[in-house]
C-alpha cells in the first residue's frame, strides 16, 4: 500500500528500540535491534565521509558527541552508518571515527581564524572522507565565530 505522507515507522519487536537524539538535524532516529547486535545509526554515524555540520552549532555537536556515547554504550557488534563510502562496512569503529571528526571540528573552530582555514584544516586531518562539500557547508555555519574569506 503506497502512503500519500510519511509516517513513522512502528516496529513491534518485544526487545527492539528506537533512540531519539540530535544528530546533523533535530529529532533524528537510530534503531536498536540487540536481538542481533545491531545498530541502524540514521544521520548519527558516518562511515569514512565528511560529516553534514551546516546546521550544527556547538551545542549541537555536543548532542551529537552524546548520541555517539549512547550508541557505543549498547556493545553493538555491527553499526550501520547513515552516510558513506558507496562499499560500506558494518564495523563500531566507525562510532569512535565520527566522534573524532567532531572533535576535530571543535578543535579547528577554537583554532583557526578563517573559514578557509577550518575547511583547509579538516581536510589536512581527514584526507580520504568522501563528500567534502558537507564540510563547504559546515564551515559557513562558522562564519560568525570565525572571519569570512
Amino acid at each position: 500500500m503506497m502512503c500519500k505522507k510519511a509516517s513513522r515507522l512502528r516496529i513491534k519487536w518485544p526487545h527492539d528500540h528506537p533512540l531519539r537524539a540530535n544528530f546533523d538535524r533535530s529529532n533524528s532516529t537510530a534503531l536498536h535491534l540487540p536481538s542481533i547486535g545491531l545498530v541502524v545509526s540514521g544521520d548519527c554515524v558516518c562511515n569514512n565521509a565528511h560529516l553534514y555540520l551546516a546546521e550544527c552549532d556547538e551545542r549541537a555537536r555536543s548532542e551529537w558527541l552524546q548520541a555517539l556515547d549512547k550508541i557505543e554504550s549498547l556493545e553493538p557488534q555491527a553499526v550501520v552508518a547513515g552516510h558513506g563510502v558507496l562499499d560500506p562496512d558494518s564495523s563500531p569503529r566507525h562510532i569512535e571515527e565520527t566522534r573524532r571528526y567532531l572533535n576535530d571540528f571543535n578543535a579547528c573552530v577554537a583554532t583557526t581564524s578563517t573559514t578557509l582555514e577550518l575547511y583547509e584544516r579538516m581536510l589536512s586531518l581527514h584526507p580520504d572522507r568522501v563528500n567534502p562539500g558537507s564540510l563547504w557547508a559546515a564551515r559557513k555555519n562558522c562564519e560568525t565565530s570565525l572571519k569570512h574569506d
